[in-house]
């Protein structure tokens, strides 16, 4: 908790500081080039070419809508803990045109995170990410519908976006998914079940900064290496 010394308590017609660098934050969606039927080990890949933007990479999400229909209703069968992730086989991000980061198996390398360096406080956060589910806690499931659907931060998939968390400008970027051969990690029950992807989309927040700040920025993408 800050201490306020006895002299800054008497500064009471001190003018506030009003930091107006950014004019908004708005949020876009991007969807995946091609077909959207996604079976088995499909790529899908989702672009961000406008290079003109500053976009928010670190606090962007996957959204993902599914359809789960077990094979015999009267049999128990339910989605497994960290069933959205277990969907993929592995996940890419480029930065134009070369790979930042990658992650295989990622249903395994994300349950090894949170069982590791989760406390319970945390894990209890990430139901929308469908960590957390059992047999009896189904909550990101329809049971009327069969549909479910949950949002992955990608700082929740993938390292570097936990560790750089400043706007990324001026750059083509690409989310690259390869399907998982089979779904049947994401769900456990007594009989198989049928697990159709509807919708996969990558939310970005777009940051537009103050008209004063815009110069700056240009100026400094113009001498190539970013410094002053």
């Amino acid at each position: 908790m800050a201490v306020s010394t006895t002299s800054e308590k008497l500064q009471i017609f001190e003018e506030p500081i009003l930091d107006n660098s950014l004019v908004s934050l708005h949020e876009y969606t991007y969807k995946p080039f091609g077909s959207p039927n996604y079976k088995n080990s499909d790529e899908i890949r989702i672009g961000v070419h406008f290079q003109d933007l500053i976009l928010d990479i670190a606090d962007s999400y996957i959204y993902i809508e599914r359809k789960f229909t077990s094979n015999d209703p009267t049999k128990a069968c339910k989605l497994s803990n960290n069933a959205l992730v277990f969907i993929f086989e592995e996940i890419r991000y480029e930065m134009g045109g070369e790979q930042v980061a990658i992650v295989r198996k990622p249903g395994i390398t994300t349950t090894l995170k949170i069982m590791t360096s989760f406390g319970e406080t945390q894990k209890r956060s990430l139901l929308t990410c469908g960590w957390g589910l059992t047999a009896t806690k189904q909550d990101i499931l329809d049971g009327a519908s069969g549909t479910f659907s949950g949002r992955l931060p990608l700082k929740y998939l993938m390292g570097f976006a936990e560790d750089y968390t400043k706007g990324i400008f001026n750059v083509k970027q690409e989310l690259i998914f390869i399907m998982a051969r089979t779904y049947n990690n994401s769900y456990i029950g007594e009989v198989d079940a049928k697990i159709e992807i509807s919708k996969i989309e990558w939310k970005i927040r777009h940051i537009v900064p103050d008209d004063r700040q815009k110069p700056k920025l240009l100026s400094r993408l113009s001498k190539g290496n970013g410094k002053t």
